[in-house]
């Protein structure tokens, strides 16, 4: 996951250092990219739990 935060970063020291503008479009794309990984941890979670028997859902079939 750390290859989908090095935009993030690249723009953050950009900022820090090059005094670039953060913009509300950078800001709504940076937004954008951690719920994507927030997701994609959450998904990858759920389906290690429901491989391992440990996870349980009424609307998940074949308990």
């Amino acid at each position: 996951m750390i290859f989908f935060i090095k935009p993030l970063l690249a723009s953050l020291l950009a900022w820090l250092f090059l005094k670039e503008k953060i913009t509300i479009q950078l800001v709504i794309g940076t937004i954008v990219i951690l719920v994507g990984i927030i997701i994609v941890q959450q998904s990858d979670n759920v389906l290690k739990a429901i491989k391992k028997g440990t996870f349980y859902s009424p609307h998940i079939k074949n308990q």
